[in-house]
């Protein structure tokens, strides 16, 4: 689902403020329609949130160790993994997300998120700019 966040908070900022065109319009019911939105709009946010968020260019994967989800999308399948950049590591700096795990070269893919919340995790402010 798509949501245009500029447009919707538009709309919230005109049903609060008194408007020629909304005068039959009765506050209350404007203010509610207003909070019908916004929530809307938190829905949308914490549900991307789950999900991970959206694919990002693999230029601007984080470099912090921590691991996120990557693909190339230029396979038919897009051959998905779970990575961490690893600065220490000589043969290359992506290496996959086991200690046992293969090594890829940086072309290797094309894109990244953040892995989604694990199935009955709550988000909370300490898991909100990582993963968890």
């Amino acid at each position: 689902m798509q949501i245009d966040v500029e447009r919707a908070n538009r709309a919230i900022d005109a049903l609060r403020k008194p408007d020629a065109s909304l005068q039959r319009v009765p506050n209350t019911v404007r203010q509610s329609i207003a909070e019908v939105i916004e929530d809307l709009l938190t829905g949308v946010a914490r549900s991307s949130e789950q999900t991970g968020g959206d694919w990002q260019p693999i230029e601007t994967f984080p470099r912090d160790g921590e691991a996120y989800l990557v693909c190339d999308d230029r396979l038919l399948d897009g051959f998905h993994q779970v990575v961490f950049w690893d600065d220490d590591n000589d043969e290359t700096e992506w290496r996959l997300a086991t200690s046992d795990g293969p090594t890829f070269h940086i072309r290797a893919f094309t894109h990244w998120k953040r892995l989604p919340v694990r199935p009955g995790a709550i988000s909370s402010p300490s898991t909100e700019g990582g993963n968890g």
